[in-house]
């Protein structure tokens, strides 16, 4: 146990090691600490993005209209995947033996280039981890593999864009790349097929980012 608790600390996977459920996803009347959201998926209060998926359905990402209690701190939280964002991620409560429940920070990317991320949630389906015994057996990695490019998507520019691979360990199937645009969030993503294809099954068309306060 002490090998996986300090593994965990090295890739800074684990936040805590105690959480109630009923202390998470509450609204924060008065906030003495607020945990803001990284500038890649700038998730305020009160943040929508609207996409097109490659069947041309609208789809909505949301973040909640206030901030609201998890992990002791008033944090946003990302209402597709019902979980709180902890600056470029988002936090994952799992059980890790021992009757003992933590919460984890499920990285959604990294400013370091090729750095592999172990993620307890997967930013693309939303499948996540309920129980974590060992950092091994976590299913899904994202790494970024391109820093501060451009990219259109539909008709408008975009700068300072990252790129973020993100795979399955046990299924060759999952992997995609999502791109995201500094101060905006996700603008495109798209899955990389069998053949090595890569097909377009995001790509932002509207969004408007809410208020720090």
């Amino acid at each position: 146990m002490k090998t996986f608790f300090g593994s965990l600390v090295i890739i800074a996977l684990l936040i805590c090691t105690s959480c109630k459920n009923e202390e998470c996803h509450n609204p924060c009347i008065d906030c003495l600490l607020v945990g803001e959201p990284g500038a890649y998926f700038p998730g305020y209060p009160g943040t929508w993005w609207k996409y097109v998926d490659q069947h041309d359905s609208l789809i909505t990402f949301y973040i909640s209209p206030t901030y609201e209690l998890c992990d002791h701190i008033c944090r946003p939280t990302f209402t597709n995947a019902d979980k709180c964002l902890s600056g470029n991620g988002l936090i994952q409560f799992a059980y890790h033996g021992l009757g003992r429940e933590g919460a984890y920070n499920s990285p959604i990317y990294s400013l370091t280039l090729d750095s592999v991320l172990i993620c307890p949630i997967s930013f693309v389906t939303f499948g996540d981890s309920p129980t974590i015994l060992h950092a091994e057996e976590i299913d899904y990695r994202r790494m970024t593999t391109n820093l501060d490019t451009i990219l259109v998507v539909n008709d408008v520019e975009y700068s300072d864009v990252i790129e973020v691979y993100e795979y399955h360990i046990n299924n060759a199937n999952h992997r995609y790349l999502d791109y995201f645009a500094k101060n905006i969030g996700l603008i495109k993503r798209d899955h990389i097929s069998s053949m090595d294809t890569k097909i377009q099954i995001l790509s932002l068309t509207d969004y408007a980012i809410g208020s720090r306060n």
